[in-house]
């Protein structure tokens, strides 16, 4: 891939996102890439889900993730004035989502076994991502994000093990 190529610069951006070293708004405002970030995330949700779910049931859960990300980030900078700040924001969430995504998803299949502890490194370098994202579209301090991080991470659990029971398939 050529270093000066478009992808190239997007995936470092979100590379430097996800390092904590860029925020939402160094981003550019763009509907395309708003929707190619969801697009992909998505993606890579529903293969990652796959592994241990039917595809239904797997892109389901990439869905579901994807309308949360999107309603409760769109409410959350609503509610602190900041709506003009949404398609970066989500654009970042979900870019960062789909990079993280990607790494996941190559690991499992490098290393189908992977340990427990990777898998808390990861949701924990997650959570730490999505902090770092809102606490710079909020304007507010990075606890103040990580408990946002957490809450959604909470909401979207009890939502799956709702929506699951609700259509009758195995608990997340």
């Amino acid at each position: 891939m050529d270093l000066d190529s478009p992808v190239a610069t997007l995936l470092s951006a979100f590379w430097r996102i996800c390092c904590l070293r860029l925020r939402p708004q160094d981003l550019p405002r763009s509907s395309v890439l708003l929707s190619l970030t969801v697009g992909t995330n998505t993606l890579f949700s529903t293969l990652i889900n796959q592994v241990s779910n039917p595809l239904t049931a797997a892109l389901r859960m990439a869905v579901l993730e994807m309308l949360v990300l999107l309603g409760l980030t769109s409410a959350l900078l609503y509610a602190f004035s900041r709506t003009p700040r949404i398609a970066q924001t989500v654009t970042a969430l979900m870019g960062t989502g789909a990079l993280i995504g990607g790494l996941v998803f190559l690991s499992m299949v490098l290393i189908p076994a992977l340990p427990q502890a990777l898998h808390l490194a990861i949701f924990l370098w997650n959570l730490l991502v999505i902090a770092h994202v809102l606490r710079h579209a909020l304007d507010t301090r990075f606890i103040v994000g990580m408990l946002l991080a957490i809450g959604y991470a909470f909401f979207l659990t009890q939502l799956e093990v709702f929506v699951n029971n609700l259509v009758g398939g195995a608990p997340t």
